[in-house]
């Protein structure tokens, strides 16, 4: 498996990612699921114009099967440093000026032995790329209502990651917001 900075020319692979990890509450079944992406779509548009050193690819023989999102603070600052959403609004006033913002962090087929392996392996560049880079904290998002992303929350604890708090967004949507603090 190579990690790798992502690409103009990746984007619509990432897109069918993001689109195949959707959760959203007119799927049947969506209560019961424990892992995936809580009614956060991303267009191409947003994914072309993300690209930046923070977002990479996972591929393997078999193509592009996970991605990481990433921002470093001076990215993020300049999306989102006039924004309304609460999400990022927390961010901005809590985490200073020396972080990694992971937004997304999504594998193919999480739950087989390979997916975990994908998911490890994006975790394990963030901190060293964090690291690498200077910067102190690494902060991330789980949704846990209307539905928990276990899966998510399992792998940041495993991590080290810390929960700081709730944030509630939109439409019932709590998001738990989690930092790792890099020594």
């Amino acid at each position: 498996m190579n990690i790798r900075t992502a690409t103009e020319q990746d984007v619509g692979k990432v897109k069918e990612l993001v689109d195949a990890l959707q959760v959203c509450r007119r799927q049947n079944g969506w209560k019961e699921r424990d892992c995936g992406l809580f009614e956060y779509p991303k267009s191409e548009e947003e994914l072309r114009s993300a690209l930046n050193p923070f977002f990479v690819v996972a591929e393997t023989s078999d193509g592009i099967r996970g991605y990481s999102l990433g921002y470093d603070n001076k990215f993020f600052r300049g999306i989102y440093e006039n924004t309304d959403s609460p999400e990022f609004k927390f961010i901005l006033d809590n985490f200073g000026k020396s972080f990694l913002y992971v937004d997304q962090l999504g594998v193919l087929n999480f739950n087989s032995l390979g997916g975990m392996k994908i998911a490890s392996s994006l975790i394990d560049w963030n901190v060293k790329t964090a690291r690498e880079n200077g910067l102190k904290k690494i902060v991330a998002y789980a949704c846990e209502k209307p539905v928990l992303n276990r899966r998510s929350v399992t792998a940041m604890f495993r991590r080290g990651f810390e929960r700081l708090d709730g944030v509630n967004i939109e439409d019932g949507i709590v998001l738990g917001a989690y930092v790792f603090r890099l020594k």
